[in-house]
């Protein structure tokens, strides 16, 4: 996959009429649990945990304390 398409629609058609791959190999995944887990996640998150149901899924970003 290219870092960049030339615009949204060029990917779109590539995706549809060729294929479209995304890497996650830079992606992780950890588990919190505990009767604080969801306060502390919401400290730590960009988005508000609230805001989904059970089953549901968001895009979020875990932020250092310069916010990075």
């Amino acid at each position: 996959m290219p870092v960049h398409y030339t615009s949204i629609i060029d990917e779109h058609h590539t995706v549809r009429n060729a294929i479209g791959l995304f890497d996650i190999s830079h992606m992780g995944q950890f588990v919190v649990s505990g009767p604080e887990a969801k306060n502390w996640l919401n400290r730590m998150l960009s988005n508000n945990l609230d805001r989904i149901g059970i089953g549901e899924c968001q895009y979020t970003f875990l932020l250092n304390e310069g916010g990075g």
